[in-house]
């Protein structure tokens, strides 16, 4: 090998090196960023779904007091047919038997309402503890990939650095000669 060379192939030797370096480095910032991107990503879609979760919550409450409302006028209708009857047949609204059955109507509507107010609570609870935990999820997938993020951007930086260190490590064996040989250390030419 002639002394330019000895001279050019170290510099080029010290250029791969940088090069690789620098692509590892943008490399792992690059899937550091995206995996930013995806918790964010994550976390948007956690709050879409919270604020859907929530309508869907307050529709099945409402609808639930909407048939409670109906089950008390069916309640109220039935009792207002009842005292029609009885007026009807001479047996007076003041009857007993007729007293009774009011007051089982009355019981039957309001245990019915109530069901129905119970039940629609259950499903709403049902599905905000449902949104809740699916928030949960999200927020620690998204906590984990921009840990994962900031795992890449060491891992990538200490593998930049490894390869730096290495490549000077193999061109110091390769091209540092023999220090006791009186060499300058390029080959043995000097």
């Amino acid at each position: 090998m002639g002394p330019e060379l000895a001279v050019v192939a170290p510099a080029l030797a010290i250029a791969g090196t940088t090069l690789g370096a620098v692509a590892t480095i943008q490399q792992s910032n690059a899937q550091a960023a995206a995996l930013r991107e995806q918790a964010t990503q994550e976390e948007r879609r956690a709050e879409i779904e919270q604020d859907w979760a929530d309508r869907r919550a307050g529709e099945e409450r409402a609808a639930a007091q909407r048939a409670q409302s109906t089950e008390l006028r069916k309640a109220k209708h039935l009792q207002s047919t009842l005292r029609a009857r009885a007026a009807a047949s001479g047996a007076g609204v003041d009857d007993g038997s007729v007293l009774a059955l009011w007051g089982d109507i009355e019981k039957e509507g309001r245990l019915n309402a109530a069901n129905i107010a119970a039940a629609g609570e259950q499903t709403a609870s049902g599905i905000d503890y449902q949104s809740g935990l699916n928030s949960w999820i999200a927020d620690n997938n998204a906590r984990l990939k921009r840990m994962g993020a900031s795992s890449t951007l060491a891992g990538g930086r200490l593998s930049a650095a490894s390869s730096i260190l290495g490549g000077f490590g193999r061109m110091a064996a390769r091209y540092g000669g023999n220090s006791s040989s009186g060499s300058t250390g390029y080959g043995g030419y000097g």
